[in-house]
C-alpha cells in the first residue's frame, strides 16, 4: 500500500498514548463546560482551532509529509466527541482539507467487547474499506477525493469516541484556513 497509488495510508500508533490522553481530556472538558454543537454530526461536540489540536497540526506535519511524500501547508484542525447514535455520513472534505488525518484520541464503549473499535471507512474503487482505529492510530487520506464516513455509533449510554482531524493542503492559498497564523 502506498499513499501515492492508493490515496490513503493507515498508521498504527501515530501519536503516543500520553498525547492522546491529554487531547481526550481537553475535548471532554470542553464538551462538559462549553458544549459546541456540530453541524455535520447531529448531537456531537466539536472544536475548531483548539490550541492543543493546532499544536498537533504543526508537530505532525513532518510525519504526514513523510507518510504521503508530499510537501504540505497546515490548514486547520478540528476535534469531535461522538456520542451514542451518531453517524458521520459519507462525504468528501472541502478544498482546504486536501490531505486529511483522522486520529483516535480516546473512547469509552459501553456494552461492547473489549476488542471493539468503532471503524472509519473510506471508499477505494467504489469498495467500502473499514479501519478499526485504536488510540493513537491515524488514517491519512486524500480528504477531497476519497469519500469517507462512519456508520452509526451503536453503543450504550455514557459511551463516547474522540477524534482529532488534522488538515493539510499543497496550495499556499489555504495556509492556516484563511487566518493570520495557527492561533496557538
Amino acid at each position: 500500500m502506498s499513499f501515492e497509488k492508493d490515496g490513503y495510508i493507515f498508521k498504527r500508533q501515530f501519536l503516543s498514548g500520553e498525547l492522546c490522553d491529554i487531547g481526550k481530556r481537553i475535548t471532554l472538558h470542553e464538551r462538559d463546560s462549553r458544549y459546541t454543537q456540530c453541524t455535520q454530526v447531529e448531537n456531537s461536540h466539536v472544536g475548531y482551532r483548539n490550541a492543543f489540536m493546532q499544536n498537533l497540526l504543526k508537530q505532525c506535519k513532518p510525519r504526514v509529509e513523510e507518510c504521503t511524500g508530499l510537501s504540505l501547508i497546515p490548514t486547520c484542525s478540528y476535534y469531535r466527541v461522538y456520542e451514542p447514535g451518531n453517524i458521520l455520513h459519507d462525504h468528501t472534505d472541502r478544498p482546504e482539507c486536501e490531505i486529511s488525518v483522522t486520529i483516535t484520541l480516546g473512547f469509552n464503549y459501553v456494552n461492547k467487547a473489549d476488542d471493539y473499535r468503532w471503524p472509519i471507512h473510506v471508499f477505494i474503487d467504489d469498495e467500502k474499506k473499514h479501519f478499526n482505529c485504536d488510540v493513537g492510530d491515524a488514517m491519512i487520506y486524500r480528504g477531497c477525493e476519497l469519500k469517507h464516513g462512519r456508520e452509526q455509533f451503536d453503543v450504550g449510554d455514557d459511551s463516547y469516541h474522540v477524534n482529532v482531524f488534522l488538515h493539510y493542503s499543497q496550495n499556499r492559498l489555504h495556509l492556516y484556513d484563511g487566518h493570520d497564523d495557527l492561533g496557538i
